[in-house]
């Protein structure tokens, strides 16, 4: 008997075939909603197969961690925990917690025990006897390099499927019109592993290699990235840059969309406050960015704790830039205040922001 159907028949015996029911919507799905063709899909199917069937089988074996039923488990690449009831507790409970790879493996852990172990059909993997209270982050149990890179091809896979903003059957995303920015150029989540972010706004991020993270902004608001993909230095970026011009960076990505709207020049966004410093750092050295030469202006958020103007300031002095009003913008309001802010809540909001940053445009080539 070879390793394959060893794997499929321990499956097998474990669940009582609900890991074929399991893999059958799996199946179902991805006819459904993938674009790729016959045989792709089937090949996507089997590798999906053969990858869980192989972490039921070696986990049981490592450390007797067996699903009470594992259609619970759904087995996609989604950069998350997947819990799941353990054999022999409450249907309530979900002790049981696996994490899938994107070279075959995993990593599982037994709440109830405290034990961890991973493995791959390439590698024997490891068992951990510690008395963990909850499934430590990805990182703190394989390389963090090693963490980023399979963040790198998750967000490059969910972004190919990504759908134009004006194009998408979840209708008006709410948030891109409550800051009345342009839904040019602007992606929709649409990835049949990330269904629970589907129909979220889509931004990537980039650092000195490229592409490295995805940011997620749902109709409400509410913001996530790609679990243990590169957060740290990342940046966004509207519109083409081309050495030369002058480098606007803003904190957020609708403010930064509101003064690239507005000013109609390209503008890079640091996430939040305190990654302005090593944003900046990665921009001047992905772009080879001479400091003495080219313009670099913050346009900080106003708080009135002053975070937003110190973090900005910070980041300018890190990176051997000399701060002063040409090279640090913070509105000039009374209450805590974004750029978006100034264009959406105060009238002539537009034309203000178009004469406080005519500097920079006059020195833009190119868009």
């Amino acid at each position: 008997m070879n390793m394959n159907r060893s794997i499929t028949a321990k499956a097998q015996e474990i669940n009582g075939h609900a890991m074929f029911f399991n893999m059958g919507r799996i199946l179902y799905a991805f006819f459904l909603c993938n674009s790729m063709n016959k045989d792709t899909i089937l090949s996507e199917f089997n590798r999906n197969f053969e990858q869980l069937a192989f972490s039921l089988l070696d986990m049981q074996q490592k450390i007797d961690l067996v699903p009470h039923d594992s259609r619970q488990i759904k087995g996609c690449l989604s950069g998350l925990f997947e819990r799941f009831t353990v054999k022999g507790e409450s249907a309530s409970k979900k002790s049981g917690a696996i994490f899938f790879f994107d070279d075959g493996g995993y990593w599982a852990m037994n709440h109830k025990t405290g034990e961890t172990c991973n493995g791959s059909p390439k590698h024997q993997g490891h068992i951990v006897n510690q008395n963990y209270k909850r499934e430590p982050t990805p990182c703190k149990e394989i390389a963090k390099q090693d963490m980023m890179a399979m963040g790198r091809k998750i967000a490059k896979k969910i972004l190919i499927s990504a759908l134009p903003a004006t194009q998408t059957p979840y209708g008006i995303h709410d948030y891109i019109d409550k800051k009345e920015i342009s839904h040019h150029g602007l992606l929709i989540c649409d990835d049949a592993d990330y269904y629970f972010r589907k129909g979220w706004l889509l931004i990537p991020l980039l650092d000195e290699k490229g592409l490295c993270n995805l940011q997620f902004i749902s109709p409400d608001g509410e913001k996530r990235f790609i679990t243990g993909a590169k957060k740290k230095g990342a940046f966004g970026c509207w519109g083409v840059y081309e050495k030369g011009n002058p480098i606007l960076l803003t904190e957020g990505a609708a403010t930064a969309r509101t003064l690239y709207d507005t000013l109609v020049m390209p503008v890079f966004f640091g996430i939040d406050a305190g990654n302005l410093t090593h944003a900046l750092r990665a921009i001047i050295n992905k772009y080879e960015i001479d400091t003495r030469v080219t313009k670099i202006t913050i346009a900080a958020d106003y708080d009135l704790n002053g975070v937003g103007g110190q973090h900005a300031a910070k980041a300018l002095l890190d990176n051997f830039i000399e701060v002063d009003e040409r090279t640090l913008v913070i509105p000039n309001f009374n209450v805590s205040t974004d750029w978006n802010d100034v264009l959406t809540r105060y009238k002539n909001g537009k034309e203000a922001i178009t004469q406080i940053f005519a500097n920079l445009q006059q020195s833009t080539r190119t868009v």
